[in-house]
């Protein structure tokens, strides 16, 4: 029997980082294995495996497939060269940034011999059919861009879609319990799983691909939802479910039923949470979040993305500073936690509008949100409005202020020289606040770590002179460096 590997390419050194399994190729696992295919998975953000370690893996098997996104895109090159160095072993490449760039991949790189665009599920057994029956690419296949045995290249036109997500094979879970578990307050670690309930969201904002891979919005039902957190329920016993569809809110109905049915099916309240919009949460009411926070809810990821108005209408966010405060404010005074998605940075920030988002901050009782929300600016992924309008900008061209690019480096010198360091240190705070031996001195020592990049942006966003010269007095002048080491020599490196 043939064997596949499905490879999640992974992400090093990045705040990108993700814990949770990869949905994406599990349901192509699924898929393949449903058709008589051996077919495994190595997610390279599991235990961060080297390139090597990965490449060692891939070539015991007759077909590999490699899924990134534009982040960790220069590791799938990596890892397909390296394989075709070894082995000429056909290699499929997926995800969003393959989807929107598959013309110039496809002719920039040999290692790549095919590109599904969009949902695979279907194409990616269509490929393993044609390859292993008749040793190449025979005919077109609908979504796949290839070149033929004589080096033409076949386009696809079309992104593919799974519409009938209903009947889909439920993904394969073969490494699930060897993620990490993390911590709850008050509670034992839970076994992190990501269910995904729904594909695609019928928003456009402008810095996101995923209205361009998939505006349409299609939904599975409450009952094969259920079903799926039952198995892994049983399986696992302690889970805490992370909703894992771009926007779960859509249907409150539904999302209240899937809620109801799963803690149904495990006899108890299954913790979760899920993303959504702050506009959703205005319109459907306090009554839904108090039933969620009854029944599970411990955090809701909120897409605010920025206090100024002006931002957020050149981000196509059709939602206001004061929607996104009131959403806030709605979601705690029912006791959930408010994961908040910023983006603070864009071409065009002015001054004035990073004064209106530490004003927004401070209002939504967000000025000090850990883990911060000034370091991330719109990037040019394939696919997004973002990219039509600006290309793919580099570093050097990308702001039109010279005031907002100089503030921007030196948050990120910041973070880079200083943030990582304490991240570490807060990490251990934080271990010891939930295990209730953190004494007041240690939650003073949070709040300052906490609030100490918000402080440095704000002094930075009110200076009138030089911002690199004034950015290094004032670490100086606050003896951060001298305390940020106080407190490595107080928890431990």
């Amino acid at each position: 029997m043939k064997k596949i590997i499905l490879i999640n390419s992974p992400v090093y050194d990045s705040d990108d980082r993700r814990n949770f399994l990869p949905l994406g190729i599990c349901y192509l696992a699924a898929a393949l294995r449903n058709n008589k295919y051996c077919c495994d998975i190595c997610d390279g953000n599991l235990d961060y495996p080297t390139i090597d370690e990965i490449v060692d893996i891939a070539v015991q098997y007759d077909l590999v497939g490699i899924s990134s996104n534009t982040i960790n895109f220069p590791n799938a090159i990596k890892i397909a060269e390296a394989i075709k160095n070894i082995k000429d072993v056909p290699i499929l490449l997926g995800g969003h940034h393959a989807t929107f760039e598959h013309i110039f991949i496809v002719n920039q790189y040999d290692c790549f011999d095919a590109i599904v665009r969009g949902e695979g599920e279907k194409a990616i057994v269509q490929l393993c059919d044609d390859i292993f029956s008749n040793g190449s690419f025979s005919h077109e296949i609908n979504g796949v861009t290839y070149k033929n045995f004589k080096g033409k290249v076949c386009l696809s036109d079309t992104i593919i879609l799974e519409d009938d997500i209903e009947t889909s094979a439920l993904p394969i879970r073969d490494n699930q319990g060897k993620y990490p578990r993390k911590p709850l307050p008050y509670e034992n670690d839970k076994l992190y799983v990501s269910i995904a309930t729904s594909r695609g969201c019928p928003y456009g904002c402008s810095f996101c691909s995923v209205t361009s891979f998939r505006s349409k919005w299609v939904a599975r039902s409450a009952e094969s939802v259920a079903e799926e957190a039952y198995s892994l329920y049983k399986t696992y016993s302690d889970i805490f479910i992370v909703f894992a569809d771009d926007n779960f809110y859509i249907n409150p109905e539904r999302s209240k039923e899937i809620v109801s049915n799963i803690n149904a099916k495990c006899g108890e309240n299954i913790g979760f949470s899920f993303a959504t919009r702050a506009d959703q949460i205005i319109r459907n009411g306090s009554d839904y979040l108090r039933y969620f926070k009854e029944n599970g809810c411990y955090s809701i990821e909120l897409g605010v993305e920025n206090g100024s108005n002006n931002m957020l209408k050149r981000f196509c966010k059709n939602t206001t500073a004061d929607q996104n405060n009131l959403a806030i404010k709605m979601i705690r005074e029912q006791g959930i936690y408010v994961a908040v998605d910023y983006i603070l940075f864009d071409p065009e920030t002015s001054v004035e509008e990073l004064k209106e988002n530490i004003v927004f901050m401070k209002s939504a009782n967000i000025f000090g949100h850990y883990p911060p929300l000034l370091f991330n600016r719109i990037k040019p992924y394939p696919g997004t409005k973002f990219t039509e309008q600006f290309g793919y900008i580099s570093d050097e061209d990308y702001f039109k202020n010279k005031n907002v690019n100089d503030i921007y480096e030196c948050i990120q010198k910041f973070k880079e020289e200083l943030h990582r360091r304490i991240n570490r240190i807060m990490d251990i705070i934080e271990l010891n606040i939930q295990a209730g031996n953190a004494d007041r001195s240690q939650k003073g020592d949070y709040i300052w770590l906490k609030m100490l990049p918000y402080n440095v942006f704000e002094k930075l966003v009110n200076c009138t002179s030089n911002y690199y010269e004034y950015y290094d007095s004032l670490i100086s002048d606050l003896k951060i460096e001298d305390r940020i080491s106080f407190f490595e020599n107080k928890y431990g490196r």
